[in-house]
């Protein structure tokens, strides 16, 4: 297992990607998103604060919202992270999605989906329609904030795990973070070869966890404090049933 560093056009082929990951490689594709963008992710996530954490099902009525896991026992992972759900179903986030399109045309060029039309019809379907497109920040809080250890199931609409870093190691949080383990059991600490507005890119059926992030702070659920990041990804609503867990981590 390795640590690479990316830029755009090294990730663009998902058979050369995937292979890569598959071997144990993780991706980071240094400044993919600008600080302009970040800024308006975290201003989304200031915007949600303004309202009592809540959780929604994700039917057509859904709104945005965050939402506190506190350990909640029915997780698919054991967490304790403060998340916002962001939908683009929702016209308010016109803003958001056009701004995060470079990674959204990533990952429909993956999925084999390249007509405007098509891809306009993903990004901006109801709930009923099965799948929808969102993105998910979760902030592991200063003082404990953690994911636990764990594979993600096989996600047909989401073939490669697409994260963006929304903080600094060393700044925003100093101890914890996100740890990939090769199948002999090595651990790879991932954060420290990362800056805000990266993308990171590894093979999700290897064992990943967060670990508890600065736990020597008092946890402040109002609080920013902590290690953050972004996902886009594409999730099931609950117009559908299955067997198999949508990880949205």
């Amino acid at each position: 297992m390795k640590i690479s560093i990316e830029n755009i056009s090294g990730i663009k082929e998902i058979s050369a990607v995937q292979d890569r990951l598959s071997q144990g490689e993780i991706i980071v594709v240094r400044g993919f998103f600008s600080e302009q963008i970040m800024e308006l992710l975290e201003n989304s996530i200031a915007r949600l604060l303004e309202n009592e954490a809540t959780w929604m099902p994700l039917y057509d009525e859904c709104e945005d919202y965050h939402r506190i896991n506190d350990e909640y026992p029915k997780s698919y992972v054991k967490a304790k992270t403060h998340s916002f759900m962001f939908h683009f179903f929702k016209k308010m986030n016109s803003d958001l999605l056009q701004a995060t399109m470079p990674l959204w045309d990533l990952k429909l060029q993956w999925g084999g989906v390249n007509e405007e039309s098509a891809k306009n019809a993903k990004l901006t379907a109801l709930p009923s329609d099965g799948y929808i497109a969102r993105v998910v920040s979760h902030l592991y809080p200063a003082g404990g904030g953690y994911l636990a250890k764990h594979r993600d199931p096989i996600n047909q609409a989401n073939m490669i795990q697409t994260l963006i870093v929304g903080s600094q190691f060393g700044r925003d949080f100093k101890t914890g973070g996100l740890y990939v383990y090769a199948t002999d059991g090595t651990p790879f600490f991932v954060d420290e070869c990362c800056d805000k507005g990266d993308l990171l890119l590894f093979d999700q059926s290897f064992q990943h966890e967060v670990k508890p992030v600065d736990v020597k702070q008092n946890l402040d659920w109002g609080s920013m404090a902590g290690r953050l990041q972004h996902v886009l990804l594409f999730t099931r609503s609950d117009y559908l049933k299955g067997s198999v867990a949508d990880v949205e981590s």
